[in-house]
């Protein structure tokens, strides 16, 4: 009886979208595969579905807590955050690669699908203890923030956006980094593991998720900030083509066909006289590096309206047109919408406020898996609108469902005084009357039929 009790409870406290994503993706069979599991208590599934809802009731994870309407208590919450045991990398992985085969069907075979790399700040900017804090320079604004990088691989097919694997990286430099690692930890545990990746730098992170991702793609995209000749040649190892946007830095890096050394300036000034007034943009092929002789595509594309600003995108993939490398470098535009719609909508680095790197881990595992099922639902429905549409749609819902549990307390409440105070064959009697006082829109919530109404 129990169990039977404790599997309504959970039904009752999830929305009808919540209870959809959770058995289509199969979301407890990966949370045992990540190793995260409770050994006593609430159950595990339940825990996460529930931190999971938090975002989408417009109320802080504490007010929830401490007026009992998440389902669970703040200790049980922590302890499930901060689990050093708990795989979220495999966890995060599993379900994307379950939502990738639900929409690939749905494109065409021809169509490319890619990866899509990029980091972004996870700011903590008041904290002092939290664990592996440092100092962190964000890109949009080049200032300096106490956090961590969130650097972040996502797969796409042009229409849906899905992060496949992240990895939270604070800094090796130890003038940098505020705190160290807790010196308590089992160095056994997965959690250890975590620690001693985010020490290492970006480029040997990025080559850890990309080696790890078994996302079906066969480019990979990124910015500036990761278009190093190794990243190409690492890519090339791994049996990826990457497609990036290069950055001018004055060196003579790049060999034309008639064996001379240029710089990116250099190579543009002599194409720039050729690009079509059509187009706007030019391709040509280069060896870029003197020992590393890694032979490239680069497409010149010139501002319409300002003939001196230009961008250069890069490729090792010399069979593409330059139509497609401008096609599928612009899906790199994606993971920045992602970025913003977790940072904007789904709280993004400021849920909780743990100190522990796993409790950090967590959360982002938890944001990102919000996002999946809003993906979903997208694609379920071809919906068009943005995530933040979305976000709405599944807050309206949440909260019906929270006006639908309070007016079948009524009714029950209501059933049961009837029963007391009238004969059996009136109580018919009396539920006409009280369901003829109530507005249309609200007999929708209660467990009636049409035909009784």
């Amino acid at each position: 009886m129990n169990s039977i009790a404790q599997k309504y409870e959970e039904e009752q406290a999830l929305s009808e979208t919540f209870l959809r994503f959770s058995k289509k993706f199969e979301i407890g069979k990966a949370l045992k595969r990540g190793n995260i599991n409770k050994e006593k208590g609430v159950g595990t599934l339940h825990v996460f579905m529930s931190l999971l809802k938090v975002a989408f009731t417009g109320k802080s994870f504490n007010r929830l807590v401490s007026k009992g309407e998440i389902g669970i208590k703040k200790d049980v919450a922590y302890r499930f955050l901060n689990s050093p045991r708990a795989n979220w990398s495999v966890f995060l992985a599993i379900v994307s690669l379950k939502l990738i085969e639900f929409v690939m069907p749905l494109t065409s075979e021809e169509r490319i699908n890619t990866l899509i790399l990029d980091d972004t700040i996870f700011k903590r900017n008041r904290s002092k203890n939290v664990e592996l804090l440092t100092r962190v320079q964000d890109h949009a604004d080049m200032k300096y923030y106490r956090g961590l990088r969130c650097l972040t691989l996502g797969w796409s097919d042009g229409n849906t956006f899905v992060p496949v694997g992240y990895q939270l990286l604070s800094s090796s430099n130890e003038k940098t980094r505020i705190n160290g690692i807790n010196e308590r930890i089992d160095k056994r545990t997965n959690g250890y593991k975590r620690r001693t990746k985010a020490l290492t730098g970006a480029y040997e992170a990025s080559y850890g998720l990309i080696r790890a991702t078994i996302a079906p793609a066969t480019h990979v995209l990124f910015d500036s900030w990761f278009s190093a000749p190794a990243m190409f040649m690492k890519l090339n190892e791994f049996g990826y083509h990457g497609i990036g946007m290069l950055k001018a830095n004055g060196w003579k890096e790049y060999t034309t066909t008639n064996g001379s050394f240029c710089t990116l300036e250099e190579l543009y000034g002599i194409v720039s006289s050729k690009i079509p007034k059509d187009k706007d943009y030019i391709s040509l092929i280069v060896t870029r590096g003197k020992e590393a002789k890694l032979k490239m595509k680069l497409v010149f594309v010139r501002h319409p309206h300002g003939k001196r600003d230009w961008l250069a995108i890069g490729t090792t993939d010399l069979e593409l047109s330059d139509e497609k490398i401008l096609e599928l470098y612009a899906r790199r535009w994606d993971i920045e919408m992602f970025f913003k719609t977790v940072k904007s909508f789904l709280r993004f680095a400021k849920e909780f406020q743990s100190i522990s790197f796993d409790a950090l881990t967590a959360e982002v595992a938890i944001v990102f898996t919000r996002y999946l099922m809003l993906a979903s639902e997208a694609r379920c429905n071809a919906d068009k609108r943005s995530g933040g549409d979305l976000f709405f749609l599944v807050y309206d819902e949440l909260r019906d469902f929270s006006l639908a549990q309070a007016l079948n307390l009524i009714f029950q409440a209501l059933i049961s005084t009837l029963k007391i105070f009238l004969p059996y064959n009136e109580i018919d009697n009396a539920l006409s009357y009280f369901f003829s006082l109530l507005p249309y829109n609200l007999l929708a919530f209660l467990p009636i039929s049409n035909c009784e109404t």
